[in-house]
């Protein structure tokens, strides 16, 4: 019995031994599994957060305006344009001071977590700005908030423009109707948030920059235009003259729109055929 019992006993030992490694290595596989699915969970909700900012949730193209604190003055009367290739134009004037208006402009970046922009030009101490919807609040030098009293006036709120998101058709040229013949493509001009217009007097096709600082104010500059053969009437040139002569505009409605050399009568008159 003696010569039985130890074969048998070291069986139950090492069955018992297999049956608890074995119970470990599942119970570490498991664990593995779940670490490997946590990882992976952490890691998809870290993705959408950084997705999710204003940079890639806002519509922040645009010119933003307000009148920021200022020590020697009544206040610093600022406009701010966001352009979509990353760059920016800022103008100031310092009120009860002087009429000037400083302009500088170049590109700016945004933070890594797409929450606010630095301005790659050396303004002061101001030149970080919090993004938000349609507005801009100004930050301090190291991109910390502004906590003092005076915090609220250190924003910039989104100027809404009434010329974007048409397609304005040329209707009256210096008082006379528009002649649409077959070979011509429809006249018409376009304005986009990042103060560019586009557009074609019926034959080549132009582009511009344009600026609307002040209520009603429209200025244009820097054109530049096709050059393909036209063999037909067209409206190229005249309406380009007539955009260059252009200091203001009247929206009469919600569809037509006038371009105005100060208070004389429209030289150019467009209706809004889709919004």
């Amino acid at each position: 019995m003696k010569y039985i019992l130890i074969p048998i006993i070291t069986l139950l030992l090492f069955s018992c031994k297999a049956k608890k490694e074995l119970t470990n290595e599942t119970n570490k596989s498991q664990n593995e599994i779940a670490e490997q699915t946590d990882n992976q969970e952490t890691t998809v909700n870290t993705i959408g957060d950084l997705s999710d900012n204003s940079k890639t949730s806002l519509d922040w193209v645009g010119s933003y305006s307000g009148v920021l604190p200022c020590a020697d003055c009544e206040g610093i009367k600022t406009t701010m344009t966001l352009n979509s290739d990353l760059t920016f134009m800022l103008t100031s004037q310092y009120l009860g001071k002087s009429n000037e208006i400083f302009t500088v402009s170049g590109p700016f970046e945004w933070d890594s977590q797409g929450r606010y922009i630095t301005l790659k030009h050396e303004i002061g101490d101001h030149y970080n700005y919090l993004v938000g919807e349609n507005i801009l609040k100004q930050l301090g030098r190291n991109a910390e908030m502004i906590t003092s009293e005076l915090s609220e006036y250190y924003n910039l709120y989104k100027i809404k423009n009434p010329l974007v998101g048409k397609y304005w058709k040329l209707v009256e040229l210096d008082g006379l109707a528009i002649e649409q013949t077959e070979e011509m493509k429809e006249p018409h001009i376009r304005f986009t948030s990042d103060m560019q217009v586009n557009g074609t007097g019926g034959c080549n096709s132009f582009f511009a920059t344009y600026t609307s600082e002040a209520k009603l104010q429209l200025r244009f500059g820097h054109f530049g235009m096709t050059e393909m053969a036209c063999h037909f009437d067209n409206y190229d040139q005249a309406l380009v003259d007539a955009l260059s002569l252009t200091s203001n505009y009247v929206i009469v409605g919600e569809d037509e729109l006038r371009l105005q050399v100060g208070k004389r009568m429209p030289h150019a008159r467009f209706k809004a055929v889709y919004f």
